[in-house]
């Protein structure tokens, strides 16, 4: 059974086809790695961890690979909290600069 992760991967280059994929849904397979499915070649590549699916080329007498580096886009939640956490730290710090204003008015 496929388990979806929610997570959206995009590439700019893909290992396998050639061509960019962006916003990819990722899926977990039994050993819980993350992978996709090329819409062009149908065929599976791992995207998180030193999981890279390559194309193989042989040019003459040697073997050239073609690795797809997959990134992920930032989930809107993720953002939201990212934010907030600039925002607490802004507020914390802006706190401490009135507390040191106090104690050094006396």
């Amino acid at each position: 059974m496929v388990k979806k992760t929610g997570n959206k991967w995009s590439t700019d280059k893909c290992g396998l086809c050639g061509k960019a994929h962006n916003r990819y849904s990722g899926k977990l397979d039994d050993h819980g790695i993350e992978y996709v499915i090329c819409g062009r070649t149908h065929k599976r590549m791992d995207v998180t961890g030193k999981y890279y699916r390559t194309k193989r080329v042989v040019v003459g007498d040697k073997i050239q690979f073609f690795p797809t580096v997959w990134t992920k886009e930032q989930k809107y939640a993720d953002y939201v909290q990212d934010q907030f956490s600039k925002l607490k730290d802004y507020d914390r710090r802006l706190f401490e600069d009135v507390a040191n204003g106090l104690v050094s008015e006396g």
